[in-house]
């Protein structure tokens, strides 16, 4: 609903924003259906071997610590002035 007015039909450049919009989600799809077709197999085979918890708890310690990172970086701190 957020590009509903932008998308008007009868807007000049709304077919070209639609086509943009159309091909950057088609292309977010292919990138995820790509990582899942190079990941899935490497991790079916890294759980046969002994050392997949290890594995498992490695990675998902590096992923919380990214994403607390990416979370922390992205709060607003205050400026320090007085009011």
């Amino acid at each position: 609903m957020g590009f509903a007015g932008a998308l008007d039909v009868r807007e000049p450049g709304s077919w070209g924003l639609l086509l943009s919009l159309l091909s950057f989600n088609l292309g977010i799809e292919a990138a995820q259906l790509l990582l899942i077709a190079v990941l899935f197999p490497l991790l079916t085979l890294a759980r046969r071997t002994p050392a997949a918890r290890w594995v498992a708890v490695t990675v998902t310690v590096a992923i919380v610590t990214i994403s607390l990172y990416w979370f922390l970086d992205r709060i607003p701190l205050p400026t320090g002035q007085s009011s």
